[in-house]
């Protein structure tokens, strides 16, 4: 098993990622860099979600995109996920997600 000391090597520490490529201490952030080849599924994952806006203001969240990591740091899964509703907001500056990915 890891202990904290790894899986914050692993996956960040707590905070980072948020706000405009700086960490909670002002650092740049830096990606996580995986610790192997190892795609499988494992005990302990890492899940995130990227929302667009939906709705006449944008304001509604669905799901555009899932990615999950294993705890190696290696992906499982990356993919976009086609929207149910028409998308107003891309939201393309925190998510990343622009209309040509769905």
């Amino acid at each position: 098993d890891h202990d904290d000391d790894e899986r914050a090597n692993v996956f960040g520490r707590l905070g980072e990622g948020k706000g405009a490529g700086a960490g909670a201490n002002g650092a740049p952030l830096r990606k996580p860099a995986p610790t192997g080849r190892n795609t499988a599924l494992t005990q302990t994952v890492a899940l995130d979600c990227e929302m667009v806006g939906v709705g006449e203001d944008g304001k509604r969240s669905i799901l555009a995109r899932v990615s999950v990591v294993n705890e190696d740091g290696n992906v499982v899964l990356d993919t976009f996920v086609a929207p149910t509703e028409h998308v107003t907001d891309y939201r393309t500056r925190v998510s990343g997600v622009r209309p040509q990915d769905l």
